[in-house]
């Protein structure tokens, strides 16, 4: 490509040159956008309470587990483990009359 441009410029006048040589630079850009964007890197923050859920959740299934009498009342146990925070903030508002 850079060759048959070169060719072209043969028959060009400089100042013509000039315009063709900066499309060329502007055409090899190494720092393109899409190549900017190849090398984002995204970094998560802030998931400080997943652990402290995730510690309730084994403390919950623990509890409800052990107090499962039969098969059907342990599958209901791993459920309200999973769902624990909703039941403890429907509760604390119950509580507290809003």
């Amino acid at each position: 490509m850079i060759e048959n441009n070169q060719q072209i410029t043969k028959w060009l006048g400089e100042a013509q040159k000039q315009e063709v040589r900066k499309e060329i630079e502007m055409t090899t850009d190494t720092n393109s956008p899409k190549q900017e964007a190849q090398k984002t890197k995204v970094i998560y923050k802030g998931a400080t309470s997943a652990p402290i859920y995730g510690l309730g959740l084994i403390g919950a299934l623990v509890y409800y587990l052990g107090h499962a009498a039969t098969f059907w009342l342990g599958v209901l146990g791993f459920f309200k483990a999973i769902v624990w925070p909703a039941m403890l903030v429907y509760e604390l508002m119950k509580y507290l009359n809003m």
